[in-house]
């Protein structure tokens, strides 16, 4: 499993999360939520290293890799998405689903140069893989159009399909019905569930709408000021008073 044991990030004297811990479990949803600043971004940002934790520990199937870099990170299986959408904009779509494959298909630069039928063989391996994995995602109709140019819902469905080139064993999504229509959200719902099921992946999920949250999670931690305020199940976290007050205030402030 992917654990995560008590981290805290501290900015200069800026404490942004606090004694944090959970697991994400194989072919299981966890949600991590909390109003907007409490943290959960950050958190993210510590399980892949971008703010390695100020203490605690991340570990993956009992391997720490809290001190790890963020490609050796992604190296041992744990890909992700951004919450604002970060794709090579002005490459084709197919290149986009590329990059991310090239890792795994390696030829020396002489090969490359040389054009030498080893080289040839991969590219043509990763351009066939690519196609699968847009398939996949209902992408390969607009394969060879420029990505920046993909309408929002399509964009955030290929930054999720370049994650899953990584064939990760945790995925970690950032806000991933952002921006989407009550449609695009079903649908994108449907294949989060259909890629878990299909590969066995653990899925971590920081979303705003409660909905998705609540019908997709199988667990969800929820935090506050960047500390954990209550965790389980989703119908214990809806009716918990901790969760209730955090997102809608104390009665009196409502009053």
């Amino acid at each position: 499993m992917l654990e995560i044991d008590n981290i805290s990030v501290v900015f200069g004297g800026l404490t942004a999360v606090r004694e944090l811990s959970f697991n994400v479990y194989p072919r299981k949803i966890v949600g991590l939520i909390g109003p907007n600043g409490a943290g959960k971004s950050t958190a993210f940002n510590a399980i892949l290293g971008v703010f390695p934790p100020t203490s605690g520990e991340v570990r993956l199937e009992g391997r720490r890799i809290d001190r790890l870099s963020t490609h050796e990170i992604s190296r041992l299986g744990i890909g992700r998405t951004f919450q604002n959408i970060r794709l090579f904009k002005g490459m084709s779509v197919l290149d986009n689903v590329r990059v991310a494959l090239n890792r795994q298909f390696r030829y020396s630069f002489i090969e490359g140069l040389l054009r030498l039928p080893r080289c040839v063989k991969m590219e043509r391996e990763i351009e066939s893989r690519a196609m699968e994995i847009l398939s996949y995602f209902g992408l390969a109709e607009v394969a060879q159009k420029q990505a920046g140019a993909l309408p929002y819902g399509l964009q955030k469905y290929l930054e999720i399909a370049r994650a899953y080139a990584l064939h990760p064993k945790y995925l970690l999504l950032d806000e991933p019905a952002a921006g989407l229509n009550d449609s695009e959200t079903e649908a994108l719902t449907g294949k989060i569930r259909q890629l878990m099921n299909e590969t066995g992946c653990g899925v971590l999920l920081i979303e705003h709408d409660m909905g998705l949250v609540m019908e997709i999670c199988e667990y969800i931690t929820v935090i506050e000021y960047g500390a954990k305020i209550s965790e389980g199940s989703p119908e214990h976290v809806r009716h918990d008073p901790k969760v209730i007050e955090a997102y809608l205030g104390k009665q009196e402030e409502q009053a």
